[in-house]
């Protein structure tokens, strides 16, 4: 009989899975993949993603949705921070990039604008990063017009978290 694990993995401690995505997140996530791998030129990538837009904004909002998420996935694709962050249609595995352009949409449907920009900096060099905001602007306000709100909440990193709690109740910051 195998051992168990005293705990059980802190919660992001692995990439986050597509299954485990909200309705809204899935949208984004399943665009950007077509998107990305479709080795065609601008309108014809456009296109690929088009039925599967159509669903879920309705022929009233899907040109600007388009138009929005267009502008957002080739600001991505030419000035992302991590190029090898392309993940296969596929892959299970959310990526850097695909978290970071989930919390920007979330940021911009909350009106944290000023979290939409400093995430489009972790994200983008900088000749990328004024239309991966108008992109990101325009495609959450239409999925927030479609009812799509992205419920999300960034994975938690135990590395990273400065300000965890200890088994005392402290800061693990003032434990040692």
């Amino acid at each position: 009989m195998p051992p168990f694990p005293a705990q059980p993995p802190a919660k992001g401690a692995v990439p986050r899975r597509v299954a485990n995505l909200a309705f809204p997140e899935i949208l984004v996530i399943w665009a950007l993949r077509h998107y990305a791998n479709c080795r065609q030129a601008l309108a014809t990538r456009t296109a690929a993603i088009a039925p599967g837009s159509s669903r879920a904004f309705g022929l009233a909002q899907l040109e600007e949705s388009l138009a929005a998420f267009a502008v957002l996935a080739e600001s991505l694709s030419s000035a992302a921070r991590l190029p090898q962050a392309l993940s296969a249609v596929e892959d299970d595995r959310i990526n850097a990039s695909e978290e970071a352009v989930l919390a920007a949409l979330a940021a911009f449907q909350r009106g944290e604008v000023a979290r939409a920009h400093a995430l489009s900096e972790w994200c983008l060099l900088p000749g990328g990063r004024q239309c991966f905001i108008e992109g990101a602007k325009h495609l959450a306000q239409a999925m927030r017009k479609a009812g799509h709100l992205i419920p999300y909440e960034a994975p938690r990193r135990r590395e990273l978290a400065l300000n965890q709690q200890g088994a005392d109740g402290m800061p693990a910051s003032a434990n040692g």
